[in-house]
């Protein structure tokens, strides 16, 4: 099964989706308890007076707690099971029937309960609340049934600032007074935003990274588009009326013969291998007409020497290799190096490009040729139909494949995986509602007063508004700001 490429293919796209899956829990989860912290404080800040009662009732602490802890326990309960619901039975399938297009032959999908995540969040609700009654609970009951008196006016750090504070309006100064007054929310206002912002900008970047890969492998690195497979091995003579064959053909005259072979690229304790593709040309001078070999950073044309190998970038990045180190690989079990000397641009797959007189030295035999490469021109799908016949009716030619088709390959792993973006952004989009909605509700809430106060004192509708939501613009704005970071990072 490793050796079929379909196989490979769809073992490396679940290898990304599960990638995805174990990076973005976190995120969610980290929410929840910003959620349920807010939620819940403002809970026990509402119930001060009826808190204060039953203590001076003679309730103890740990039952007043059970009563809150029983509260966002069975929330939590509640959540995890329609989530669930929805995150086993809804979302995975409709990822999976997206790469079924893609992979016809894939088994029913299977269902698996992830039991680690909804126990983390369960647990997480329930400490929040017992973390949120702990500061009341600490009181005197005559204290808590007394209404809580306001926290007193500071200094703020921008009023240090004489140069900016004294050019503020009077709204403008009360604003900054109020973001540094409700510390806890401004800073679940703007990570709660920034974690959904990195969730959506990640989604989004994991899908126009993906988008361009076609082109420029397929495009740009790859020039020749169509690839013939020899039924054997093939030494330089036998392959020769191949050749005659193919140079008389007017489609099929711009042709290369290489040697492909499989094989398993390492570093030095074996701990990290690579499934490797290792490419010999019968020549090396016109070689940059069917695969341009260039460094991807400086943009510098690489030319294959006799002095060894060329590894493309990921080989590279993985195994820590660099121009002058010798890379490890095996060949049908049996162990070879070789010299490097260029690193090319690459975006599938994995390969190493190795002159034929390198091959011979390493080998120590001959070049045996497997496959060729070839040019032809853009012609209609009858026309590439009738090559392919005409080819294939030889004995010697095994296989014909045309790059559109890896191409087509490729577009359907990119609808594929905009099936999980769609699902990423909108998931996240969500969260970012339940959020700010949660916030702004609790803000309103706690200044009620301050909020009538200012209309009786002749603010209008519109200053109202603009007085409350002038500080969620702001620390949405930060939000936004900080969660670009973040998701550039992921």
């Amino acid at each position: 099964t490793d050796d079929n490429p379909d196989y490979g293919t769809s073992v490396s796209d679940t290898q990304r989706v599960d990638a995805v899956a174990s990076v973005f829990p976190v995120f969610f989860i980290a929410v929840v308890i910003l959620v349920t912290l807010t939620t819940m404080t403002r809970m026990v800040e509402d119930q001060r007076i009826q808190i204060g009662t039953l203590k001076a009732l003679g309730y103890s602490s740990k039952a007043i707690t059970g009563k809150y802890f029983i509260y966002s326990f069975l929330a939590g309960i509640i959540g995890c099971a329609v989530g669930l619901v929805v995150g086993i039975f809804l979302f995975p399938s409709l990822i999976y029937m997206a790469y079924g297009a893609m992979y016809p032959a894939l088994p029913d999908l299977i269902y698996s309960v992830p039991w680690l995540y909804p126990f983390l969040a369960i647990l997480c609700t329930s400490f929040v609340s017992i973390l949120a009654c702990y500061n009341s609970l600490r009181v005197q009951p005559a204290i808590l049934m007394r209404p809580k008196a306001p926290k007193p006016g500071k200094r703020i750090l921008l009023e240090r600032v004489s140069f900016i504070w004294k050019h503020l309006s009077f709204t403008s100064k009360v604003t900054a007074r109020n973001l540094f007054r409700y510390k806890i929310r401004f800073l679940m206002t703007i990570l709660g935003v920034a974690g959904c912002t990195a969730l959506i900008i990640a989604a989004l970047g994991l899908n126009d990274s993906v988008s361009v890969i076609g082109q420029k492998q397929f495009v740009d690195i790859t020039h020749y588009n169509t690839t013939l497979v020899f039924n054997k091995e093939k030494s330089a003579e036998e392959a020769g009326t191949i050749k005659s064959y193919l140079n008389e053909n007017e489609y099929t005259k711009q042709n290369i013969f290489v040697s492909m072979q499989s094989a398993v690229t390492h570093n030095a304790d074996d701990s990290v291998t690579m499934d490797t593709y290792l490419v010999v040309p019968e020549s090396t001078e016109d070689f940059s007409s069917y695969i341009e070999l260039k460094n991807r950073v400086s943009k510098e044309e690489l030319q294959m020497s006799n002095d060894g190998v060329i590894i493309t970038e990921k080989i590279s990045m993985k195994l820590g290799l660099n121009v002058g180190d010798h890379v490890t690989f095996r060949v049908d079990d049996k162990e070879y190096q070789a010299p490097i000397t260029g690193i090319t641009e690459n975006y599938a797959y994995h390969y190493i490009y190795m002159p034929p007189a390198v091959y011979e030295q390493v080998f120590g035999e001959p070049v045996t040729y497997t496959n060729a490469f070839a040019i032809v021109p853009d012609l209609d799908n009858t026309v590439k139909s009738e090559i392919a016949d005409d080819l294939l009716e030889r004995d010697d030619i095994m296989a014909l494949s045309y790059n559109d088709t890896i191409i087509d390959q490729f577009n359907n792993t990119i609808s594929s995986m905009q099936a999980i973006v769609v699902v990423i952004v909108l998931t996240a989009g969500a969260l970012a509602f339940v959020v700010l909605y949660n916030l702004t509700n609790i803000n309103i809430e706690e200044r009620v007063r301050e909020i009538a106060t200012i209309k009786v004192l002749g603010f209008n509708m519109k200053e109202t508004i603009s007085y409350v939501f002038r500080e969620n613009i702001i620390l949405t704005l930060l939000g936004i700001a900080l969660g670009l970071g973040l998701g550039t990072i992921m």
